[in-house]
């Protein structure tokens, strides 16, 4: 007997006529009821009885479990919203036992890794949402009973243009090279963003192919860059360029300021005078002593005495590098230089003298 109190069958014989249900008896006392694609009607109690006397009654309880499965039709699907704006997002879901809903965040922030966002529950409520809050949410039912069941929502948010520059707002190039502007354009959706010059919309087409340039290229999920590329500067070619951008929502625009640079000259180099050593040359004017030393033989000194006088020459750099509050003139060196050879060659005749006395 069903838990509708409909009688299945008796003894081997179905009578319900439900062809999913079936007896099967493996075995002589085995009297087993195989049910079939079951379905959720078919929870609840089911008994089994012998007619014996007395009667022998057994009752098994069937729980039947579903999977959770997300409600389509009542969900949210992707949306686009104002910056700015609240936002509800829906998943409902079905299953037995009833199934828990979480929510995540899908973002290229996040290389598409999924981060939980609100709380447990159908609904997601998102408060004064900006343009860094869209992306992809996805909802989750789980349940336990199978892989759990998921819904991605596309949340796109809208909003007015903003133009800004990366660069300075002023900036130089020589005549006949090239300069290149560049502006950020950020909105959604993207409208119409150009480069203008006197409220003329500066195009790199027609007579001005060789002469202007124009790129676009994605910066990032909301942001465009807009290149102006100048060839061959002319004088004409400076002053006040404008980018603007406007879509649905509203416009905006940003000025740049293109000038002439001026390569600097050089100041005039001037070199100081090198200025010539003084070179001491003997004067003529010498006084009888200072010809006297000046005049003296040098072959008529002997090998020893040589040795001697030249060990003598450091008393002239001596005399010389001891003060330099005087500076002799040429005459006056001379006379020194031979007054200290001669001294120094007496001191070594006196010392060998005095050593081959004492010994001998």
């Amino acid at each position: 007997m069903n838990p509708k109190r409909i009688l299945i069958s008796t003894e081997d014989r179905r009578v319900i006529d439900d062809t999913r249900m079936s007896i099967e008896r493996p075995f002589v006392r085995d009297w087993n009821l195989h049910i079939r694609n079951v379905q959720t009607d078919d929870d609840g109690e089911y008994t089994c009885q012998i007619n014996t006397d007395p009667i022998q009654i057994k009752r098994i309880r069937l729980k039947v479990q579903v999977p959770a499965e997300i409600e389509n039709k009542t969900s949210s699907g992707n949306v686009t919203v104002n910056e700015g704006d609240k936002v509800e997002l829906t998943c409902q879901a079905s299953g037995v036992p009833e199934p828990s809903i979480s929510w995540f965040r899908r973002t290229a922030q996040t290389n598409n890794a999924r981060e939980h966002v609100g709380t447990v529950g159908e609904l997601l409520i998102i408060h004064n949402i900006s343009r860094y809050c869209g992306g992809l949410y996805e909802c989750e039912a789980s349940n336990n009973i199978a892989p759990p069941a998921r819904r991605l929502i596309n949340v796109q948010v809208a909003f007015s243009p903003e133009v800004r520059f990366k660069t300075p707002r002023r900036i130089s190039q020589e005549l006949g090279k090239e300069a290149l502007l560049e502006c950020f354009v950020s909105a959604f959706p993207h409208g119409v963003s150009t480069w203008t010059r006197n409220g003329r919309e500066v195009i790199g087409t027609g007579q001005y192919h060789r002469k202007y340039r124009t790129d676009i290229y994605k910066e990032d999920g909301f942001t465009l860059a807009l290149y102006l590329r100048i060839l061959n500067l002319e004088p004409a070619d400076f002053g006040t360029y404008a980018c603007e951008a406007s879509n649905s929502l509203g416009n905006d625009r940003d000025t740049i300021v293109l000038y002439e640079y001026y390569v600097p000259t050089p100041p005039p180099t001037t070199r100081a005078p090198v200025r010539q050593p003084e070179v001491w040359t003997p004067t003529e004017n010498l006084s009888h002593q200072e010809r006297k030393y000046d005049s003296i033989d040098r072959g008529e000194i002997s090998a020893g005495e040589r040795a001697h006088a030249v060990s003598g020459t450091s008393h002239i750099s001596g005399f010389v590098g001891a003060s330099n509050s005087y500076r002799p003139n040429s005459a006056t060196l001379v006379l020194h230089t031979a007054l200290t050879c001669h001294l120094a060659l007496l001191a070594s005749l006196v010392f060998q003298v005095y050593y081959k006395y004492t010994c001998s």
